[in-house]
């Protein structure tokens, strides 16, 4: 009794299953062909390298055309305040989207300060050479490291990423690699003279 009940267990599971215990074998390797083809099996595709698209314009040339916005927007004092804020705000997001993402390589500024803020060191770089009343232009990332190493007040050339730009033509930059030119603040201030 005690044998026919385990061939009986063994019929039941066949049943319950859809399956007859010599199939079994045949399964295994036709799922694993199943989840092959459905995706599960295929090897990582590589990433695609994404090409570098370098802008022609120097930081001088996006602030004029920043500047000129105004100027270019038809607008006049007749128009509502509501008008002109919309006009504007269109095209502001129009300018930054045409260099947001682009690459950029400037030369000319030098190294304002570098500074820790909110757990993170960041490089500023003023691109007014020598102006007395000047502030920041581009602010980048860079790792604790980087931040030991920089000198304030020295010419760097900038290859980087464009990550925003903001009024008055504040931009920020990743993916930035500084050079320093071998010339300070000093030196080029003696050229304006």
């Amino acid at each position: 009794m005690h044998v026919i009940a385990a061939g009986a267990a063994k019929r039941d599971a066949g049943v319950l299953t859809g399956l007859n215990m010599k199939r079994k074998t045949t399964i295994i390797p036709t799922l694993a062909c199943l989840l092959f083809f459905a995706g599960c099996g295929e090897p990582p595709t590589p990433p695609k390298k994404i090409e570098k698209v370098y802008i022609d314009q120097s930081y001088y040339d996006l602030r004029t055309e920043e500047k000129s916005l105004y100027e270019r927007s038809g607008l006049t004092s007749d128009d509502t305040e509501v008008k002109r804020e919309a006009v504007m705000d269109k095209m502001t997001d129009e300018f930054r989207k045409r260099y947001i993402g682009k690459y950029i390589k400037w030369d000319g500024g030098y190294i304002s300060d570098v500074k820790e803020e909110y757990g993170n060191f960041i490089c500023k770089i003023d691109m007014d050479k020598g102006a007395i009343f000047s502030t920041a232009d581009i602010t980048i990332p860079v790792s604790k490291q980087q931040a030991m190493e920089l000198k304030k007040y020295k010419e760097v050339l900038i290859d980087g990423k464009i990550t925003d730009l903001n009024g008055s033509l504040k931009v920020e930059i990743e993916e930035a690699k500084l050079s320093y030119t071998g010339r300070s603040l000093d030196d080029m201030s003696e050229e304006k003279k």
